[in-house]
């Protein structure tokens, strides 16, 4: 299924296989795309559903390694980078879009670590799967949807998994399913892969050590 304006749905001619799902989305600068993903899941058939953007092209056997148990779950994305394909947004760690809070983790994600070893990513805070690409069971979505009222760029992908995991809820990667990212909104620089992590770990410890003394002051002043 495909989701859309009403005024694109001829795109799909020729494809009788595929529906067409139309979505306007409300006028103004801001993109819900909280709202279109929730009513895409809803129209969707089956109990377990994916959900990613026209940017993202799936392996042929991406779902064949997907685990058929899962309630929050994303592939491994990879992306061209300038030493060639790397790991891209897929799970990550991060605080720094939650609103009325100071960020203080250091971020983290497959690009500073190895998809092998993901479950590492819960031992520095509490991961989230990109919006680009993720599945989720239709009942687990049924009792933790994304929040209508939060726009895309706006951490709609951090604050619902942090509601997802405070309601007991599992977010995983599947390491063996893979797909690919058309666009790539990450730099890097065309360098081994192990120095490339290490430039990684130091931008991001500055980043983070940066957030800390923030957070520090704000106590201090009685701001937090």
């Amino acid at each position: 299924m495909v989701s859309g304006p009403a005024g694109a749905a001829g795109c799909l001619e020729g494809y009788p296989q595929v529906r067409y799902h139309v979505h306007d989305l409300p006028p103004g600068p801001r993109v819900m795309i909280c709202q279109k993903k929730n009513a895409l899941i809803r129209a969707l058939r089956g109990p377990r559903v994916a959900i990613m953007h026209s940017r993202i092209t799936l392996a042929p056997d991406t779902l064949r390694h997907v685990p058929e148990e899962f309630e929050i779950i994303t592939p491994r994305v990879l992306s061209q980078g300038a030493g060639g394909m790397e790991d891209y947004l897929s799970l990550g760690v991060h605080d720094s879009g939650m609103a009325g809070y100071a960020p203080r983790l250091t971020p983290s994600s497959l690009r500073r670590g190895t998809p092998e070893q993901y479950l590492d990513l819960y031992d520095q805070g509490y991961p989230y799967v990109d919006g680009g690409l993720f599945m989720v069971r239709k009942d687990v979505h049924a009792r933790c949807p994304l929040n209508d009222d939060i726009a895309w760029d706006e951490a709609e992908d951090l604050e619902w998994c942090n509601r997802a995991l405070a309601a007991g809820l599992l977010i995983d990667l599947a390491p063996g399913a893979s797909a690919v990212s058309e666009v790539s909104k990450l730099r890097s620089l065309p360098l081994p892969p192990r120095v490339m992590r290490w430039v990684r770990d130091a931008k991001f410890t500055a980043f983070a050590g940066r957030h800390r003394l923030r957070d520090q002051a704000e106590r201090w002043m009685g701001r937090r």
